[in-house]
Order: C-alpha cells, then sequence, then structure tokens
C-alpha cells in the first residue's frame, strides 16, 4: 500500500463521482467489470499505481473523461493523437478492415476537398 496525495485524490473524486450517481460499489463494480475490492482499494488511495485499463473501464460507467482518471492518477498523456487507423480500431472495434480503409479513403479525400477550399477569399470573389 503506498498512499499520497495523487492516490487519495483520485480516490475522494472516484468516490465522490460514483455517490453522486447513486452508484454502489457493488453496480459500479457489475458495470465496470472491475472487482469490489480494486474499486475499494482505489477509492481509498491505497493503489499507487492503478492500471490504465481499470481507470478506462470505470470512467466509462461514470460517464467521465478517461483522461481526467489517468491525469489524477498521475499518466502523462501525449500531446499528439494517434494515426485514424489506431484510433478507429481501438474505439470502433467491430469496424472490418475494409470498413476501416474506406473511412480512410474518405477522410483524405475531404482533407483535400477542405484544402482546396481554404484559399484567400479574394480569389474567390470574381471580379466585375
Amino acid at each position: 500500500m503506498s498512499r499520497n496525495a495523487n492516490t487519495e485524490r483520485l480516490g475522494r473524486f472516484l468516490r465522490a463521482t460514483r455517490t453522486q450517481q447513486g452508484l454502489s460499489l457493488r453496480q459500479l463494480s457489475e458495470r465496470s467489470g472491475v472487482s469490489r475490492s480494486t474499486i475499494g482499494r482505489l477509492e481509498a488511495g491505497d493503489v499507487a499505481h492503478p492500471r490504465p485499463d481499470v481507470l478506462a473501464a470505470l470512467a466509462l460507467v461514470l460517464a467521465i473523461a478517461t483522461a481526467e482518471l489517468y491525469t489524477l492518477a498521475e499518466y502523462h498523456l501525449p500531446k499528439d493523437m494517434p494515426s485514424f487507423d489506431t484510433y478507429l480500431r481501438t474505439c470502433y472495434r467491430e469496424l472490418s478492415p475494409e470498413s476501416i480503409a474506406a473511412l480512410e479513403v474518405t477522410l483524405e479525400q475531404l482533407v483535400r476537398q477542405d484544402q482546396g477550399n481554404s484559399q484567400p477569399e479574394a480569389e474567390w470573389v470574381q471580379a466585375d
């Protein structure tokens, strides 16, 4: 058990969010797939390095941004975004590789279209 101000802050936040939503430890556990004992230890501030997948599961059920829990747990978030296909494979696991490829093509077409429309306004106005 390794308590510090950040683990206790994370625990207080989790407990407050859970209770504000009227959820018991048991309900949160059933909905998130995270054991009651793990949630209890997190809320008590007894977990120095909570697993990211546990935080993500709790965030999903509590309808809060995963990044908020990661920040409270002192995980440093990358400043850049993942590639579009990585994002799609992660967030939309049911999509087939063919659908992801089609979405990538569509995105590229939209980007090219918008880049073509980003010319200075003076070029859009026809002189009489």
